[in-house]
């Protein structure tokens, strides 16, 4: 057993030593020329600063979203308020694939997209990172495991700073810190009266290294300092452990609230996690049940938090799950980025559940630019819109006029070559429109993000106007991608 404890740190230390390793033979200078970003802009890296570059692919990389994440709020984030300035990488895909991702990762960080010899930092795949300075690369590695990993690197980047880090979304990242951590940073907390579960946890924690394991009536104030899972029923030790604590929702014996709607404990069970109020660089993920789910439980780790109930046909249904929204390490809930099955029949605190509210946006100023024609040797060159126009689509109506829709600066514009007019033109943010004829009317679809989550929308026009919305994707907790229309 001691050799095999020995065997272990030593491949570890060797693991978070390659991970340190100081490159000096690739060098920014020799290997990254000729840089450029999505729209084919020259890049110039600073040497003078430190450059961080996240590699990514939108080609079914779950991990680049979830590291993505986690990646932006501390790295990123940390070092631009430290001086230094960021990159994302992406080398061979599409280019409408790339900024869907980008929307989809709320990320304004330019993307460096060439050279391909780029590809040589990160021969390894995803998730990685790696840095440069003074032209050189000084790390380059995965990001995980992600807390010993940053603790790591902050004192490389960006020493003599008090960085802490930042938690992000979803379930299956507060997972990854408690059960791939390596250094016994959770605190598995077990129901008194449950030792087959505590003997069953006490085996996966020594064979994992990632905890320790004790009773409900075990715990002290330092157990409660590392990150916590707890799994079994609604109880008075949790509501103990978490009433008027700072957390996203609130407990007491016999109901939780989350937002404006509460459950009554025994006939729901939860999956969420959240900071831990007792040292939020650390988290909470609690699997709880009341009596009538009879210890069964939803999770769903693509979010923050799933709610369940016993249906008609005496199946666990979702009611609720969703996102919270994040300020640092305060978490708090949004009726924009949580999805409520409309046939649950939830109570709330007030009596009467109302539909969230929906947001109104400022309008942007739009200038249309007056519509250009010139001869070309390959024929009439019309030119449509002002600046920043992406991704344009083209359909012709009855009289074969030529009609064009593309996104401006996030609005979606429609152009003839003798009339303008303005699709959706607020301070949301739209991208991705596809267009088409069905004989009567002309159908502008696009992404729009005004609800949380960019969800498919739908104006007609008619010749002389535009039609109010249609939404047409679920209101679902994710975002709807690449639109295609026939």
């Amino acid at each position: 057993m001691i050799k095999k404890s020995i065997l272990n740190v030593f491949v570890l230390l060797l693991n978070l030593s390659i991970l340190s390793i100081v490159s000096c033979t690739l060098s920014s200078k020799d290997n990254i020329s000729n840089k450029e970003d999505l729209w084919g802009n020259q890049v110039n890296l600073n040497e003078d600063k430190l450059t961080l570059i996240e590699p990514f692919s939108p080609a079914n990389c779950g991990y680049c979203l979830f590291d993505g994440e986690f990646i932006k709020a501390n790295y990123f984030k940390n070092n631009l308020e430290n001086g230094g300035e960021n990159f994302l990488q992406c080398l061979f895909n599409p280019q409408l694939d790339i900024y869907t991702y980008k929307k989809h990762y709320r990320s304004k960080t330019p993307v460096l997209t060439f050279p391909p010899k780029l590809h040589q930092f990160h021969r390894n795949g995803f998730p990685f990172l790696f840095a440069l300075r003074d032209g050189y690369v000084i790390s380059r590695g995965p990001s995980s495991p992600y807390e010993m990993t940053f603790n790591i690197l902050k004192e490389k980047f960006w020493p003599d700073k008090n960085v802490i880090i930042e938690l992000t979304s979803p379930i299956h990242m507060a997972t990854r810190f408690i059960n791939e951590n390596n250094n016994l940073a959770t605190t598995f907390i077990i129901p008194d009266n449950d030792s087959l579960y505590f003997k069953r946890s006490f085996q996966n924690a020594n064979k994992y290294k990632n905890g320790i394991v004790k009773y409900e009536s075990d715990i002290n104030e330092k157990d409660l300092k590392r990150n916590i899972f707890y799994r079994g029923r609604f109880n008075d030790y949790i509501v103990n452990l978490l009433k008027d604590k700072e957390i996203p929702f609130e407990i007491n014996e016999k109901y939780l609230y989350i937002g404006d709607y509460v459950f009554a404990q025994d006939s729901i069970s939860v999956s969420i996690c959240f900071p831990n109020p007792y040292n939020n660089e650390k988290y909470v993920f609690l699997r709880l049940s009341g009596d009538l789910t009879k210890g069964k439980n939803i999770m769903q780790n693509w979010v923050d938090f799933t709610i369940s109930k016993v249906n008609r046909n005496n199946k666990l249904s979702v009611v609720m799950n969703g996102f919270f929204e994040k300020n640092n390490n305060k978490w708090t809930y949004s009726d924009s980025l949580t999805f409520i099955n409309s046939n649950s029949n939830l109570k709330c605190t007030n009596g009467i559940c109302n539909m969230p509210v929906k947001k109104t946006f400022e309008k942007d100023k739009i200038e249309f630019e007056k519509v250009k024609t010139e001869q070309t040797k390959y024929g009439k060159l019309t030119t449509l819109g002002k600046e920043n126009c992406r991704f344009p689509e083209i359909t012709t109506d009855e009289k074969d006029v030529v009609w064009c829709c593309w996104e401006e600066n996030g609005n979606i514009l429609l152009s003839s070559k003798d009339k303008s007019f303005i699709v959706e033109g607020d301070k949301s943010d739209s991208f991705n429109p596809v267009i088409t004829y069905d004989g009567n009317n002309i159908w502008i679809f696009y992404l729009n993000n005004k609800s949380g989550f960019y969800r498919v929308y739908a104006k007609i026009f008619a010749g002389s106007r535009v039609s109010g919305e249609i939404l047409i994707s679920d209101n679902l907790v994710n975002d709807s991608i690449n639109l295609r229309v026939a």
